[in-house]
């Protein structure tokens, strides 16, 4: 049986349809959301911006050795679902693109790494199982470090020693990544000191760590490297909303 519309109710449907649309709007941005961290540790890359359904997620490139979002938090908040998904390696639109599923209230962490040719370079994504606790700091570490070197990592302050990694090797030599942030850590001010597998000091640095903090210690360059391709830590800080 066909139904017929008046011209008053064609209107008070258009207005419902458009009320409808415009509530679903506002919920799409106040609603559930994705945490996607992308890191650069790709030699010799163009400055690098995921495309979800064409539109970039982070607003400036990603330099190597550099990771998106801020100084407090690596995590970049996107829209959850299937996205087409696709990076842009500098000026240049890309062709290709596959459809990922982000799942809602999930974290990510997308990696770039080894040495980009033609625009192009090795990447992984890990789905992240960010757990904090109140009272500690929880951390990892992720060798993107090119070559054959294995590298180990420690935190030392007056009253600890805590060991991040043990002769770790290159993410490319074993195809996977920490996807927990498996190692607690006393809030406090740490030093970091990054050894080669043969004992040689990489890199050090001082830093902050604060109850309920999930922190990142990407190793970037190569083995040999010098100047902007030496070995050394990026170093990030992640948020659970």
């Amino acid at each position: 049986m066909k139904k017929y519309f008046n011209g008053g109710m064609a209107l008070l449907l258009g207005a419902i349809m458009l009320s409808s649309c415009l509530k679903q709007k506002d919920e799409t941005g106040d609603g559930p959301k994705t945490g996607i961290a992308i890191i650069n540790a790709a030699l010799d890359s163009e400055p690098l911006t995921l495309l979800l359904d064409g539109q970039g997620l982070n607003e400036q490139g990603i330099v190597f050795g550099a990771a998106g979002g801020t100084p407090a938090d690596a995590y970049l908040a996107a829209r959850p679902g299937v996205r087409a998904t696709a990076w842009q390696s500098g000026s240049v639109i890309p062709a290709e693109q596959k459809f990922l599923h982000w799942k809602a209230g999930g974290y990510y962490t997308l990696i770039h790494f080894d040495t980009a040719l033609n625009g192009q370079s090795p990447w992984m994504i890990v789905e992240d199982k960010p757990e904090p606790v109140d009272t500690i700091a929880k951390a990892r570490f992720i060798n993107c470090v090119a070559g054959m070197d294995s590298i180990s990592i420690w935190l030392v302050n007056p009253e600890d020693t805590v060991q991040l990694a043990q002769r770790q090797p290159y993410i490319g030599r074993t195809g996977s990544a920490s996807e927990s942030f498996g190692v607690k850590v006393n809030p406090g001010n740490w030093r970091y000191e990054m050894f080669s597998a043969n004992g040689s000091l990489l890199a050090e640095g001082n830093l902050d760590l604060t109850g309920r903090g999930l922190y990142s210690f990407i190793a970037t360059g190569e083995t040999g490297g010098v100047g902007v391709k030496a070995p050394g830590i990026l170093f990030l800080a992640h948020q659970v909303k």
